[in-house]
């Protein structure tokens, strides 16, 4: 998760001119996450990522070296817009300060995924009507979780490859096999299914980030994070996979009304 983490937090503010001189933080080194996001400067940014005019960054110290006062008044400021956003409960400015991985963590992997997830919805992709199930509405998908969603996109993609639906976004993807066989399917040329013969788990898997790289994805996990199987981390990936070409049909203007009218 930390990995994946500071991976998201590069992809998303590394156009930001005052976020550069905090970034790239090394996914490779977990201490970096942290000794990046302590003061509340890359969060409140990520804030904005969500919501523009989240934070006035006239009211934000910025600079290097900044005091330990200053330092306080952005975690306040931080703490602040996080509110109503995501969960806090039980963590604060000093939980930052102390640099408390397990709850810094907690704040930062809520933040992360919300960006990530944000447009897996059937108001951010109205081609998701495409995933509907027999005997459902087009506001159904409203109810569904990203994650949800994203699972029923893949089993669309391995159905039309003719391949077994997976149960899940963790360790049903572990072994990168069911993310090649859609990646193959959004992309033939870009993506083969070559890395299917690799024996190794962690080859694998590189193999398979280096196919979506091929279709415009960013660096947003590691080989060795997809085979640990851990849910969250690998929806993550498969979200980035999906934002940057999700493959589904273009919708008919019967279809289009339906979606209006559902959102």
């Amino acid at each position: 998760e930390v990995s994946t983490a500071a991976r998201q937090i590069n992809k998303v503010l590394k156009d930001n001119e005052d976020c550069k001189a905090l970034l790239p933080i090394d996914p490779e080194k977990p201490q970096d996450l942290f000794d990046s996001m302590y003061d509340g400067f890359i969060g409140i940014n990520l804030l904005n990522v969500i919501d523009k005019d989240r934070i006035d960054m006239r009211t934000v110290n910025k600079g290097a070296n900044l005091n330990v006062f200053k330092i306080r008044q952005n975690l306040s400021t931080f703490f602040s817009g996080c509110k109503g956003m995501i969960k806090i409960v039980g963590i604060d400015g000093q939980s930052f300060l102390d640099k408390n991985k397990t709850l810094m963590l907690a704040v930062l992997w809520q933040l992360v995924a919300k960006i990530a997830l944000f447009k897996i919805n059937v108001e951010g992709c109205k081609e998701i009507i495409c995933l509907l199930e027999d005997g459902e509405e087009p506001a159904d998908l409203l109810k569904l979780k990203p994650e949800e969603i994203l699972k029923r996109w893949m089993n669309w993609h391995l159905k039309n490859a003719g391949q077994p639906e997976i149960n899940n976004l963790g360790k049903d993807l572990a072994d990168s096999k069911s993310i090649i066989y859609v990646l193959n399917q959004l992309d033939k040329e870009k993506c083969s299914l070559d890395g299917l013969t690799e024996e190794d788990n962690v080859k694998r898997a590189q193999i398979c980030i280096d196919s979506s790289r091929a279709i415009g994805c960013d660096d947003v996990i590691g080989a060795r994070d997809i085979v640990k199987g851990n849910a969250k981390v690998n929806s993550m990936f498969v979200a980035e996979i999906f934002n940057t070409k999700h493959g589904l049909p273009d919708l008919n203007q019967e279809e289009k009304e339906a979606v209006e009218t559902a959102v």
